[in-house]
């Protein structure tokens, strides 16, 4: 192969033109996602809270900061009788370490009266990912 055609090739591939590839996602780095604090029940309690610590991790030095493809971290609580408060970070840049802390909170003057747990789900260089948190079996008696 030439080294111009090459080059274009490098162009190409930088730029995301597919000169003839997959269309498909193409994820150059992946997320490391740790839970470093697991929700806690109990009796009477009104919030349930897990915190997470997320890395961006890439070994690709051809495009300094900036992913090729951005990464989403997704998650939701749930209980038994359904899933709540779904929200979403998306990852666009190699950055240090991400502390996200998510929580649950009954109405005002109420107690959660269920058992809940977290899950974030993403898809990055490596596939798609599950992590799930401990249960927190919340009781009002």
């Amino acid at each position: 192969m030439s080294v111009a055609l090459i080059a274009v090739a490098a162009f190409a591939a930088i730029m995301g033109l597919g000169l003839g590839c997959d269309a498909g996602k193409f994820y150059d780095a992946q997320l490391g996602v740790e839970v470093l604090a697991q929700p806690q029940g109990g009796l009477y309690v009104n919030t349930v809270a897990s915190t997470v610590k997320v890395r961006v991790i890439s070994d690709d030095k051809v495009l300094g900061d900036a992913l090729e493809e951005p990464i989403q971290l997704k998650w939701a609580w749930h209980s038994p009788s359904g899933t709540y408060n779904d929200s979403s970070k998306v990852y666009m840049t190699m950055s240090s370490d991400d502390v996200l802390t998510m929580s649950k909170s009954a109405p005002s003057g109420m107690y959660l009266d269920k058992k809940f747990w977290l899950t974030l789900t993403w898809e990055d260089e490596a596939g798609n990912h599950t992590l799930t948190s401990d249960t927190a079996d919340c009781r009002v008696n």
